[in-house]
């Protein structure tokens, strides 16, 4: 197709260069966004998981620093999945289990 518009002259090899990379930078652009849009509601779900344990630590103080690691765990991760935010809260529903 590429040398069928060049052949007809319907546009240059520069235009044809052009018209590539913004294609290509689109759908870049257009990935991170739908990759941002995905994890917004799971960073969400870290946040209020992190509350929800750093308060378990504070009315738990045998088990503040286990339950604090596994904040810092959870948090730490820069693209958790909905996995890790259910890991984490089993995780401290077995340390309140124990007190």
């Amino acid at each position: 197709m590429r040398e069928w518009i060049i052949a007809n002259e319907l546009a240059d090899e520069e235009e044809l260069n052009s018209i590539a990379m913004e294609a290509k930078e689109h759908v870049k652009q257009s990935r991170n966004s739908a990759w941002e849009k995905f994890l917004a509601p799971i960073k969400s779900q870290v946040t209020k998981t992190a509350d929800l344990i750093n308060n378990l630590a504070t009315s738990l103080p045998a088990a503040a620093a286990s339950l604090k690691k596994l904040v810092t765990d959870l948090s730490a991760n820069r693209e958790p999945t909905r996995r890790d935010v259910f890991k984490s809260l089993v995780r401290g529903h077995r340390y309140s289990r124990r007190e």
